[in-house]
C-alpha cells in the first residue's frame, strides 16, 4: 500500500470516526430520549436535564457515557471485523 493510499485511508477513516461520534452525541441520547419518553413516561426535567446528565458524563470521563456515545462506531467496527472474517472462512 503506497503513503497516499495510506493516507487517503486514515482521512477517510477519521471523517468516518468523526461522522458517527457526532451522531452517538447528538442523535443518539434523541433517539433513547424519545424512546423512554414513550414507553417509561415524562423524564423528569425535560430532554435538557436529560441531555445534561449526557454531557457531564462525557465531561467526567464517565466509562459508560462514553460506551454509549461511541456505540455506533463500534458497531459499525464489529460489522466490519464480521464481515472480514465470513469472507476469509468462504474464501478457503
Amino acid at each position: 500500500m503506497t503513503d497516499n493510499a495510506r493516507k487517503s485511508r486514515l482521512v477517510n477513516e477519521l471523517v468516518l470516526f468523526s461522522a458517527f461520534l457526532l451522531g452517538g452525541f447528538l442523535l443518539l441520547p434523541l433517539a433513547i430520549y424519545l424512546t423512554g419518553n414513550l414507553v417509561f413516561g415524562d423524564y423528569e426535567g425535560g430532554y435538557g436535564q436529560f441531555f445534561g446528565g449526557i454531557s457531564r458524563g462525557i465531561l467526567g470521563f464517565d466509562i459508560e457515557t462514553w460506551f454509549l456515545i461511541l456505540s455506533p462506531y463500534l458497531a459499525l467496527q464489529v460489522l466490519r471485523l464480521t464481515l472480514t472474517l465470513f469472507r476469509k472462512t468462504a474464501s478457503t
